[in-house]
Order: structure tokens, then sequence, then C-alpha cells
């Protein structure tokens, strides 16, 4: 790790980990053997605090090795969805960190910190709804996500 990059991260703190969305619903009976999962991420920042936020899609398909073309030809039997805002403090509240160091720490730190969480909604929520064995992926620490 650059000394830049580190100084970076020892002037950050966690403020709080807050559900901003977290649901589902299904649409009719069935098992799921498919689980197609969408991720989105991204950050703001504003005035000494970056707010990260990670949205997790789940569609529960009903057949097994589809085709991205048959996307529009099947109905999901049900879809889950859980969105995270992680917000992190600066000890310099007028700090000028540069994007570069942001985006590093968005998809390594703050994707680490994120993961376990995003993971047990989608189970728990999946479970509710009678969808047993949804589990998202691991993923590797710095993957675009």
């Amino acid at each position: 790790m650059d000394d830049q990059y580190q100084l970076f991260v020892d002037s950050l703190e966690l403020n709080t980990i807050e559900t901003v969305e977290f649901g589902g619903a299904r649409f009719r009976p069935g098992f799921a053997p498919q689980t197609k999962f969408s991720v989105e991420t991204g950050y703001v920042l504003e005035s000494g605090t970056i707010y990260f936020r990670f949205n997790v899609r789940a569609q529960l398909l009903e057949e097994e090795g589809r085709q991205e073309s048959d996307e529009d030809t099947t109905d999901p039997l049900g879809e889950l969805g859980v969105t995270l805002l992680l917000i992190f403090q600066f000890a310099e509240p007028n700090a000028e960190p540069d994007p570069e160091h942001i985006e590093r720490f968005g998809s390594e730190q703050a994707t680490t910190m994120a993961f376990p969480y995003l993971r047990e909604a989608i189970q728990v929520i999946a479970q509710r709804l009678n969808f047993p064995g949804v589990v998202l992926p691991m993923i590797q620490t710095g993957e675009t996500v």
C-alpha cells in the first residue's frame, strides 16, 4: 500500500452502516434453481463525509441455464433487494481526498465491510419468501462490483 493511500485510510472513521432498503416479493409459486444477481455501487463526498452506497438485486428464476436473450420471455418467480449505506467521516473535515483513493477504498475496504450485511440480508429475505438456498456469491476484495 502506498503511503498517500495509507494516510487516506488512516484519516477515515466508520460512522455507521444504514439499511436503506430491505425487501422482496414472490410473484408466483414454484422452485427457483437459478438466481440472477446485480450489484451497483457508488459514493458521494460531502462536507468531510463519504457515503458509499451498495445496492444488490436478485431475480429468482424458474429455468436453469437460461440464455441472456431469453430474459424477456420468462418472468421471475420473485425479486429481492437490499441497499446499504456506509458512512465514513474524515478526522479533518476539510480534507480534499484523491478520488482514486476513494474509489480504491470503496472497492476494497468498504466492500469488505458491506458484503457480510448484504449477503445475510439476501439470504434472510429469500428464506422468508420460501426460496431456500439463495446466497449472494463471494467476491474477491478489490473486484469491481
